[in-house]
């Protein structure tokens, strides 16, 4: 049992104090023949109780997640985390599916839901699941921070803000020159 806080993997695999610069602990899968087909790695499940069995899931199961997690001194603690959910009811050959993406903030001690990409494909940034209608990507943010920001130091002297306050005040949407005019 050597796995990650939480975790108790059948396999585990470690390196310890190699002392090579650039090596790493790694898992390698490849494939090599003449196809267009790569290596995979795949993660299941099933609501079953014996091996091999085919028990269908429900919605908002989990599929599998990597996880991504260090040592704060005492305990391997998560830092990131993507997911695979069924996203709908699923039935015969009909498995909608949903990836979240998550990271953990300063001072927080689990990760948050930063995006999703539900069975429709739709993208949301910041909204934790609440897709508002159709748009292909929907991003939300706080009251009080512009949901889209192109600051002019970074990019061009473009600064565009969608939403928010502050210099945005209530405008929905607001196009300013680098130079104030």
């Amino acid at each position: 049992n050597g796995g990650a806080t939480g975790y108790s993997g059948i396999l585990n695999i470690q390196n310890v104090n190699s002392g090579q610069a650039g090596d790493y602990v790694t898992l390698a899968i490849s494939r090599t023949d003449n196809s267009s087909e790569s290596a995979q790695l795949g993660f299941g499940k099933t609501r079953g109780t014996t091996a091999n069995s085919r028990t269908i899931v429900n919605n908002i199961d989990s599929i599998g997640a990597l996880t991504f997690q260090a040592a704060d001194g005492t305990d391997l603690v998560e830092a990131a985390r993507i997911s695979a959910v069924v996203d709908g009811a699923p039935g015969a050959n009909d498995m909608p599916g949903r990836l979240l993406f998550f990271t953990t903030a300063s001072g927080n001690q689990s990760p948050t839901e930063r995006m999703r990409i539900n069975n429709a494909g739709l993208v949301e940034i910041g909204g934790g699941g609440t897709f508002s209608g159709t748009a292909r990507l929907q991003l939300s943010a706080p009251i009080n921070q512009p949901t889209l920001l192109q600051q002019g130091s970074r990019w061009s002297t473009t600064e565009i803000g969608v939403g928010g306050s502050g210099s945005f005040n209530t405008c929905i949407l607001t196009f300013t020159t680098g130079n104030g005019s």
